[in-house]
């Protein structure tokens, strides 16, 4: 079986651990799909050594542990690991992150809804620019949020919700063109909404509620033609509705 490229077992009821000898027993693989099973365990070390992989997803599991050196795995398109109980809640986590700015190819990276903690690397600015999924939400992730992340300029889905991110919203998030979604809620952000928010015309969905904002309501958003779901709710906003954002609200029914 070693000429296998393809390896997908995903949405099934299969348990134990991922082969701890990927690499060895698979050279060539390039997809390895084990996503909604219920395999424990760690990520197998010897995926280290899997240069040829493009697409590697093991979402929503029951995964523990860190995860391993990916330094070397430069084709990656997509790297998914979220939901499980990946981390330690400690500093270090997410030392992956910064080992991935050479997989120039990266479109998706989703490691949502785990035991992440620690500070977001600064290095996630430096990301390949052709990434459009970035889910990070539902972690132990506390500090700011980095400047640069404005530099994923392809993003179109960028999910950092549920953890404990503070400090304020970075303006240069007004310079993602592409994004469709945004979840900042259920943080201890603070400050002002940016009125660069405005500048994401694309938008459906922009949910910042649950934070500590404060200030008005820029009357940026306004300029939004697509958006379907808006949430300000549980903040410390103050002022009036712009009008343009009024528009929003009578035409939909939610806030």
């Amino acid at each position: 079986m070693s000429r296998i490229i393809e390896f997908e077992v995903s949405e099934n009821q299969i348990q134990g651990s991922l082969p701890p000898n990927l690499s060895n027993a698979f050279p060539n693989l390039k997809i390895l799909t084990v996503f909604q099973n219920q395999f424990t365990g760690g990520i197998p070390w010897s995926i280290s050594n899997a240069t040829n992989l493009v697409s590697f997803q093991c979402q929503s599991n029951k995964l523990t542990g860190q995860v391993p050196n990916i330094r070397n795995l430069h084709n990656l398109v997509i790297f998914s690991v979220a939901d499980n109980n990946l981390g330690s809640d400690k500093d270090g986590d997410l030392s992956f992150v910064s080992e991935l700015i050479n997989a120039t190819q990266l479109t998706n990276l989703q490691f949502a809804y785990n035991m992440f903690g620690g500070t977001l690397p600064k290095s996630i600015s430096n990301l390949s620019t052709n990434l459009q999924i970035l889910t990070i939400g539902g972690n132990q992730l506390h500090g700011s949020i980095p400047t640069g992340l404005g530099n994923l300029v392809s993003l179109q889905l960028l999910v950092m919700r549920d953890n404990s991110f503070t400090g304020s919203i970075p303006t240069d998030i007004g310079r993602l063109s592409t994004l469709g979604e945004l979840y900042l809620n259920n943080n201890e952000l603070s400050g002002s909404i940016p009125s660069t928010l405005g500048n994401l015309t694309w938008l459906a969905v922009l949910q910042l509620q649950e934070n500590n904002l404060e200030g008005s309501i820029p009357s940026s958003l306004g300029n939004y033609q697509w958006l379907l779901e808006l949430g300000l709710s549980g903040n410390n906003l103050n002022g009036t509705i712009p009008p343009h954002v009024s528009i929003f609200i009578n035409n939909f029914g939610i806030v």
